[in-house]
């Protein structure tokens, strides 16, 4: 009977700790702008990356400490450009827009959590991988071919949410070339997202 006692009182505090009562897993979709910048492919000198979109799901997996993978679709144009012989001059010599895949997968705290849990400030980081999924109005002479179709990154960020809306700031650092030729071509990336959790 004693022992009965103590089970029911262990389940009683555990039904009741606020550990507990924080739903383990949070998911939901987000969209909004995207800027990628990578440095200029072997037959330019240099590249002016316009903004593009993007949009996908992602899962929030833990409480205060967690992690947060996520799958991304965005589209960037490019106008790709050789130096005049004036330095304030550029010719423009192509452009092109490409769509990637692109999936972080990040490490976070919430620095500040509200009382009822459903709003706070975090900070995250980890790594991601991007796949060329396509390339397309390209004046440049560039195909997905001249692409590196498979792209890792360093990522880190903060975000906000505001009860079920859900506002992350992501920066991502391409770790291995973009372009097929030449080497030492690296990605910049950042994203600003809008979206909800449930």
């Amino acid at each position: 009977m004693k022992k009965n006692y103590i089970l029911i009182a262990i389940l009683f505090l555990i039904s009741y700790s606020p550990m507990f009562a924080q739903r383990l897993v949070h998911y939901g979709a987000h969209a909004g702008v995207s800027v990628s910048n990578a440095d200029a492919q072997a037959a330019y000198q240099d590249s002016k990356t316009w903004g593009g979109y993007t949009f996908g799901v992602y899962a929030r997996i833990g409480y205060r400490f967690f992690a947060q993978p996520q799958i991304d679709y965005l589209t960037t144009s490019t106008d790709l450009t050789k130096k005049g012989a004036n330095v304030n001059q550029a010719i423009v010599y192509g452009s092109l827009d490409y769509s990637m895949l692109n999936i972080p997968v990040l490490a976070g705290y919430k620095i500040f959590q509200s009382h009822d849990e459903k709003s706070n400030f975090r900070l995250m980081a980890g790594g991601a991988y991007s796949h060329i999924l396509n390339v397309r109005n390209s004046s440049a002479n560039l195909t997905k071919d001249d692409f590196n179709k498979n792209i890792f990154s360093v990522s880190a960020g903060l975000g906000v949410d505001i009860k079920y809306l859900k506002i992350d700031l992501l920066g991502q650092l391409g770790m291995n070339d973009f372009y097929n030729n030449p080497s030492g071509t690296r990605n910049r990336m950042v994203s600003l997202t809008v979206g909800f959790k449930i």
